[in-house]
Parts: C-alpha cells; sequence; structure tokens
C-alpha cells in the first residue's frame, strides 16, 4: 500500500528518474488496487513522472473508477504528461 509507494517515491528520487519503465509498472498496478488513498497517491506520482507509458492506465482510471477524486487525480496527472495524452483521451471519451 502506501509504505510501498513511499519506498517506490524514495527510489525515483534518488536515481534522478533513470528507472522510469520499472516505478512506472508498478505504479500502474498500485492504481488497481482498492484502497482508494493508495490509487491517489500513485496517480499523484505518476503525474510527477510524465512518463507516456502510464497514459494507458490513468486514462482507464479516468473512465472507469467510481471514486471522483481518483477521476480527478487521474485528469491532473493527464495534463501533466501532456500532449502525448491527447489523442488516447480523446479515443477514449
Amino acid at each position: 500500500g502506501l509504505k510501498t509507494l513511499y519506498h517506490i517515491q524514495s527510489f525515483t528520487t534518488a536515481h534522478k528518474g533513470h528507472y522510469f519503465g520499472i516505478s512506472t509498472r508498478i505504479l500502474t498496478l498500485i492504481i488497481a488496487a482498492s484502497d482508494g488513498s493508495a490509487r491517489r497517491a500513485a496517480i499523484l506520482e505518476l503525474g510527477k513522472l510524465r512518463h507516456p507509458q502510464s497514459i494507458s492506465a490513468l486514462v482507464n482510471v479516468l473512465v472507469n473508477d467510481p471514486d471522483l477524486n481518483v477521476q480527478e487525480d487521474a485528469t491532473w496527472a493527464l495534463t501533466q504528461i501532456g500532449e502525448p495524452s491527447v489523442a488516447e483521451l480523446l479515443a477514449a471519451l
């Protein structure tokens, strides 16, 4: 949960983003968790990473998550990624 997320955040900060693929894959698994606070924290971290690899998972959350706060965080994360997320976002809506 949140303890694992804290370790991932520390790892990506310490390595200055050199391990985007590893942290992005782990974070996208966390956003499928049942714990809303863990999902929100993972989504916010994906927004900070700004890696296009997370676009599909974030769009899925935006379209399907029942928690409006989680959807709002996914919207924020997609805006942080910027233009690479536009095509997939438009296709989903």
